[in-house]
């Protein structure tokens, strides 16, 4: 009880030395502030929110952001933090709009500007936490009066890019729920909205260990835009994933009557067809995408590795035969020849495409090349530069 009474009392000779009046701690922080006497400030300021009066006053948070404003310019960035967590709540009172203009219009692009810098050099330096904070102010910031711009059409335009890599950021510091709030609002405003739904997918599936949320995530998106092969692509993966290939199947189907030109489409439909073991029918599909798309590598190479595995599987069937049957050992080992050669054009075509430069597809035409040669010497040269080429990339 003696406790209670001896801070009612402090409280009373407080109002009563600042004429009674709460706001009085906030006016004479001002002051202080004028005069670059930071600590004295913070006292009157530390008084201030003591009164409930005061936190909902404008003044109360203009001049708490104004202090650490002041002292951001000593010290780390989690002042500057600070005053734009007032600034916003500032402006959140301000309904007049009276009390803000300097910050709003001189204050807030500068700080701005020192959120995006620290954000990008963080994200450079993986530094993914610092990004994800620094972006995440760059946004508030960018959501006060001085900072909103408008389009073409006189709405207010949205922070698209601040917004879809603050998600970014927060997806690779492991912060799963801000990386989804973030990117569904991205989603929202339709920046990059496949992106954000596949890396949202990813979320679902690998920190939420929620395979049927990703599913009608993926659904729901493609669902809306049934012409973004790209959410086409990530829903059949996820049915695959699921064994539910007759399902796969039908929307393949609908993907490409909308899209009946999609190379991408039809490289899926290989793959999908691979996974069921027809790979003849795969084949077709394969050639059809790279028709469609010359330029479609995996095309190649998975044409070339249906008939590579032709080759292989007639050259195990030959060392099945018995040795007395050498007539019958022969012509099975000539069919796999036929099967290498043709799987050579496709493989090297994939190398072209991809400049000489993806391991796995060179090391499968050395060993293409390697059993040509036992009956062509002419490519022996060929294999040569291949091993070379190698060399210089191991």
């Amino acid at each position: 009880m003696r406790k209670i009474v001896l801070i009612a009392v402090v409280a009373l000779v407080a109002l009563t030395a600042y004429g009674k009046n709460p706001k009085s701690f906030v006016r004479r922080a001002d002051l202080f502030l004028a005069s670059n006497e930071l600590e004295k400030a913070k006292e009157d300021l530390d008084s201030a929110l003591q009164y409930p009066e005061n936190l909902i006053w404008s003044q109360t948070w203009l001049t708490l952001g104004n202090y650490y404003y002041a002292i951001s310019k000593t010290s780390d960035i989690e002042s500057l933090k600070k005053a734009v967590d007032s600034y916003v709540k500032a402006n959140e009172l301000d309904v007049k709009g009276s009390t803000m203009q300097e910050v709003n219009y001189i204050k807030m692009p500068g700080m701005a500007n020192t959120f995006r810098e620290t954000g990008l050099k963080c994200f450079d330096t993986k530094d993914y936490i610092c990004a994800f904070e620094s972006f995440r102010y760059l946004h508030l910031i960018n959501q006060t009066p001085g900072m909103l711009t408008k389009d073409a059409n006189g709405n207010v335009a949205k922070d698209s890019a601040v917004i879809f890599y603050t998600g970014i950021a927060a997806l690779n510091a492991n912060l799963s729920d801000s990386a989804l709030r973030y990117l569904q609002m991205a989603y929202s405003i339709k920046h990059k909205p496949t992106d954000a739904i596949i890396y949202m997918k990813k979320i679902y599936i690998e920190n939420k260990k929620d395979t049927v949320g990703a599913m009608e995530l993926l659904k729901t998106a493609y669902n809306n835009k049934p012409a973004e092969s790209g959410l086409l692509i990530e829903l059949l993966q996820m049915y695959l994933y699921k064994g539910q290939n007759d399902i796969a199947f039908e929307y393949l189907k609908k993907g490409m009557q909308n899209d009946p030109k999609n190379d991408v489409l039809y490289l899926a439909e290989g793959i999908l067809f691979e996974k069921l073991g027809k790979p003849d029918n795969a084949l077709e599909s394969y050639l059809k995408a790279i028709e469609l798309n010359p330029m479609q590598t995996n095309g190649y190479t998975n044409i070339g590795a249906i008939y590579l595995e032709k080759a292989n599987t007639k050259f195990s069937e030959a060392d099945k035969i018995p040795l007395k049957e050498r007539a019958k050992t022969d012509a099975v080992i000539a069919e796999a020849y036929v099967f290498l050669k043709k799987a050579l054009p496709y493989y090297e075509k994939s190398s072209e495409l991809l400049e000489s430069k993806n391991i796995d597809v060179l090391k499968t035409l050395k060993q293409v090349y390697y059993k040509l040669k036992q009956k062509d010497s002419s490519l022996e040269k060929r294999y040569n530069e291949i091993v070379a080429l190698l060399d210089n990339l191991i």
